[in-house]
């Protein structure tokens, strides 16, 4: 089963996010518009979300070209993720040229648009962008360090959160730009945490979780399976966005960023069937 209405319903809030955000930049826009881009860039190769990817690379494509995106790293250091994630886009788009990032490009390599004091991870993770956008920063500013055992270890707390689903993430995307090797990638917390969403029918990050299996976190296939049934059972009923969940204590995204990342990963997750 596809869920076409899903992600056509995904792709008319996108739409009407980059209006948004097009005529006025404000944060919570950017924040929603961050959300999915980390979804797609996280999965690159995807089909199911290829739809949405491409209005994304051409808007951001324009933002680059207009230099909001420069102007946002110089200013925002905790956007600086996010516009990474943009440029990464932009840079995917068919009339994207090495012109288009040249002078953003001398910026990083003098230290103007990364800071020190930004998550190691999140430092990691941004620069390994800016880099795969040909704009390398200076070597000093990316600290190295092995995430996967303190990420593990994040099973021992009460509860787990939005921040923990964006950490997968990041390792995810330094593992698909080949930064990391296969040691990184996190297993005991990811599938905790795809169990606790089974059990608890928290619908919107189960779908997340369940993506994060399909694509390089292991898990028993039949704890996979169960979440993939409970999705399906779900959309039967649904004619909205997914939720956006319940571990929103200090999530990084705005509430229908979230809602639209859950919607996506559920389109992603059943593509081709």
């Amino acid at each position: 089963m596809k869920p076409a209405w899903l992600l056509s319903l995904c792709a008319k809030k996108i739409d009407e996010l980059i209006a948004q955000f097009d005529a006025a930049p404000a944060t919570h826009l950017l924040l929603d518009l961050a959300a999915v881009c980390e979804l797609i860039v996280t999965f690159p190769t995807n089909r199911g979300l290829s739809r949405v990817a491409v209005p994304l690379r051409r808007a951001a494509l324009g933002w680059l070209r207009s230099g909001l995106i420069e102007a946002i790293l110089l200013t925002r250091a905790e956007h600086t993720y996010h516009m990474a994630l943009l440029l990464r886009l932009a840079t995917a788009d068919d009339d994207y040229t090495a012109e288009d990032i040249s002078h953003l490009a001398y910026l990083c390599a003098n230290g103007a648009c990364v800071r020190s004091e930004m998550p190691l991870l999140t430092l990691r993770t941004a620069t390994a962008h800016l880099a795969a956008c040909m704009a390398p920063v200076r070597a000093s500013a990316a600290a190295d360090l092995h995430e996967a055992k303190a990420c593990d270890k994040r099973v021992l707390r009460s509860r787990n959160d939005e921040q923990d689903i964006q950490t997968i993430s990041m390792i995810l995307q330094l593992h698909a730009l080949k930064h990391v090797d296969d040691s990184w990638i996190p297993q005991i917390m990811p599938q905790t945490m795809l169990y606790n969403a089974l059990q608890q029918r928290d619908i919107g990050p189960l779908a997340v979780l369940a993506l994060f299996h399909q694509h390089g976190v292991t898990a028993p296939a039949g704890l996979l399976k169960s979440a993939r049934q409970l999705l399906l059972q779900d959309l039967v009923t649904r004619n909205d966005l997914l939720p956006a969940g319940d571990g929103q204590t200090d999530a990084p995204y705005a509430l229908l960023g979230l809602q639209l990342r859950n919607s996506l990963a559920c389109c992603a997750l059943f593509d081709g069937e």
